[in-house]
This record gives structure tokens, C-alpha cells and sequence, in this order.
């Protein structure tokens, strides 16, 4: 099927994040041999809900980043993440074939 061979997935300087990123989401589950996901300078901010930060991009790229097993290089540069690099870490447990995390330009710091 489609992605089985896909090495590289870019979407850098899509303005893409939230419900935006269930398509990628999905793309990713079917493209099990990426060994480079590039989604810089997207909007994968954090958002206010009921009353706490959130991030809904990372809620949503979590649990198809832990079946990215040849995952070599992630790039989410620039992207403001703050609190939801706190859903990264858990997410990137399988990847052990990561040698390149750009986290670089993401705000990450406590929730205020």
C-alpha cells in the first residue's frame, strides 16, 4: 500500500497543528519505515482549555510517534510546543533508532 516504502516526511511551513495534524497522524501510521519526519515551523502551540494549557498537536502526533521504530531524525523546531513537550518524551520511548531531535525555537518551560 501507499507509504510502505516512504523514507522522509516533510511538512515544514505548513501553518498546520491541532485538529490540522489528524491527516499527518494518520499518514504516519501507514508509513511505518520513516526514518526522517521533518514538522518545523508549523502551530503546534499550546491552547487554553477549561481553564489549563494544553496541546492538542502533540495529543494527536503521540501515539503514532511510538510505532515510528526507524525513526532516525525529528525535527519539530519552531513550533512553540511549551507544555506539550511534556507528551514527547513518553511518545519517543520506541524510537530507539533516534539519533536527532531538533526541539530548537519550541518556548518549553513550565505551564504558568
Amino acid at each position: 500500500g501507499f507509504g510502505r516504502g516512504v523514507g522522509v516526511l516533510e511538512f515544514s511551513g505548513n501553518a498546520i497543528g491541532g485538529r490540522e495534524l489528524f491527516p499527518v497522524a494518520k499518514l504516519l501510521t501507514t508509513c511505518r519505515s520513516i526514518k526522517r519526519l521533518v514538522l518545523s515551523r508549523n502551530s503546534f502551540e499550546d491552547r487554553i482549555c477549561f481553564g489549563h494549557q494544553a496541546n492538542q498537536s502533540m495529543e494527536i502526533l503521540a501515539k503514532p510517534l511510538r510505532k515510528l521504530h526507524t525513526l532516525s531524525h525529528l525535527d519539530l523546531s519552531q513550533n512553540n510546543l511549551g507544555v506539550g513537550i511534556q507528551l514527547l518524551s513518553p511518545a519517543l520511548v520506541g524510537c530507539s533508532q533516534l539519533n536527532h531531535l531538533d526541539l530548537h525555537s519550541n518556548k518549553i518551560g513550565d505551564a504558568e
